[in-house]
């Protein structure tokens, strides 16, 4: 694999991109760590690097089973929001939809309609009011009337 191209430039397997940064690595670590003349492994260095990339190897079929199950889920809510969109308002929805000047007003407008009607109410039950005095004093009348003429 050429060192100079960029893997996320082109379509590469995750086997060949965990290599290419094992690599990477192991050259940052052996040009940042001074030259000591012995050369026995330590810290990521020599063979201990190619047992790091062997087991790196053999756990790459449970990371790309991982991979999979990952990449299922986000089609599944790449579903799921495809349906969700699709019951979603529009904009020409929205503005069909009453503003909130639009229920303010509604509000005052339900508000004097409240208040007319209790107006109406206290005139009604004022008017009721009258006439059953009327009418009760009318009937008192009569019967201290009947009451005189009796004896």
């Amino acid at each position: 694999m050429n060192q100079d191209i960029d893997p996320l430039d082109r379509a590469i397997t995750l086997r060949e991109f965990l290599v290419y940064q094992l690599r990477n690595d192991y050259s940052r670590k052996v040009s940042d760590k001074p030259e000591t003349g012995n050369n026995n492994g330590g810290n990521g260095g020599g063979s201990d690097m190619d047992a790091r990339v062997t087991a790196l190897e053999k756990a790459i079929p449970d990371i790309e089973k991982r991979f999979v199950g990952v990449e299922m889920r986000l089609h599944s809510i790449e579903v799921n929001m495809t349906h969700m969109a699709a019951n979603m308002a529009t904009k020409a929805d929205l503005a069909n939809l009453a503003s909130k000047d639009d229920l303010n007003e509604f509000i005052r407008a339900s508000g004097k309609d409240m208040q007319d009607l209790a107006v109406s109410f206290h005139k009604a039950i004022n008017d009721q009011t009258w006439k059953f005095i009327a009418v009760a004093g009318v009937l008192a009348g009569l019967a201290f009337t009947a009451a005189r003429f009796i004896q």
